[in-house]
């Protein structure tokens, strides 16, 4: 699996998956930092010039607890537009979306982030990491147009809407405590992969039969005893649905029997057949979500 900081991977899914193995939990972070002392005021200057010329500005484990004020306005620096601040303590992004108004790439994972400010003078921002934090909202996403992929897996986040991030591809939100799923999220034009895993959804909403241009959708381990009867034939473009550790039991499947298959369940040659040697059946879909593992999002699309 890839990170958001890097660069897109062949269709249909680009990989999401958070910057750095989470070998520590969020709560770490301040600790981390306190034993990781701050880089002198010359060598974050330093950073900061270097990006006149790379357009890059990388500082991780520097031991921050605010965004650096070299990067903060007055007066802007729209040359930057990647910008690395992971496995720092930075308990807030103030300031930093005025100086760099020309942002494109984010990497603040690892931190110890509970809010966000007003985003809307990103408006450039494709990539956006913000694993690893302590987020419980993400309603400032919305002032994001052009954001394309967003990972905020191993956060505090009890419920999901995402609106107004028209290009939104791929969205990465397991590893929280997430009960709902607003149904408008589904219906974003351009989501090609949602992954859910590891939440404390009961239900998905309707609306998850709508999804336009939806490829994968993991849901596995969570609390689903069912799941929407319209789920297979309404995504057109489903290929890939992970449903493993849930308590989902065959008569919550039979739901499906009798349907044309346009979806595989579980990805490749063994859910276009059908996983049983019934190719396109109902039946065998429902087959193949049943012997689904857990998903795993460290597995590469």
């Amino acid at each position: 699996m890839g990170s958001c900081w890097g660069a897109p991977v062949a269709s249909p899914t680009p990989p999401l998956a958070t910057t750095a193995p989470a070998d520590r939990p969020p709560a770490a972070a301040a600790a981390a930092a306190a034993v990781d002392p701050p880089p002198p005021a010359d060598a974050v200057g330093r950073a900061v010039a270097a990006a006149a010329s790379t357009g890059t500005v990388t500082l991780v484990r520097a031991g921050l607890t605010a965004p650096p004020r070299a990067l903060l306005a007055p007066p802007p620096h729209p040359h930057v537009t990647a910008v690395g601040l992971s496995r720092n303590a930075l308990a807030s992004l103030a300031g930093l979306p005025a100086g760099t108004p020309s942002l494109t790439r984010l990497d603040v994972s690892h931190n110890a982030l509970a809010g966000l400010p007003d985003l809307r003078l990103w408006r450039r921002l494709a990539r956006l990491d913000l694993s690893h934090n302590r987020l419980t909202d993400l309603a400032p996403l919305a002032a994001l147009p052009r954001l394309v992929h967003l990972v905020v897996t191993h956060n505090a986040l009890r419920s999901l809407r995402l609106v107004g991030c028209a290009a939104l591809e791929t969205v990465d939100v397991s590893h929280n405590a997430i009960e709902r799923v607003r149904g408008d999220t589904f219906t974003l034009p351009r989501l090609r992969a949602l992954r859910l895993g590891a939440n404390a959804l009961v239900d998905l909403p309707p609306a998850a039969a709508d999804a336009p241009a939806l490829a994968l959708l993991d849901v596995s381990a969570n609390r689903l005893t069912a799941l929407p009867p319209r789920l297979l034939v309404g995504c057109p473009s489903l290929v890939d649905l992970r449903v493993g550790g849930n308590p989902l039991t065959a008569a919550a499947l039979r739901v499906y029997d009798g349907l044309n298959c346009n979806a595989a369940i579980g990805g490749g040659d063994r859910g276009r057949d059908g996983g049983d040697g019934h190719p396109g059946t109902a039946a065998g879909a429902s087959a193949g979500a049943a012997r689904l593992g857990g998903g795993g999002n460290g597995d590469a699309d």
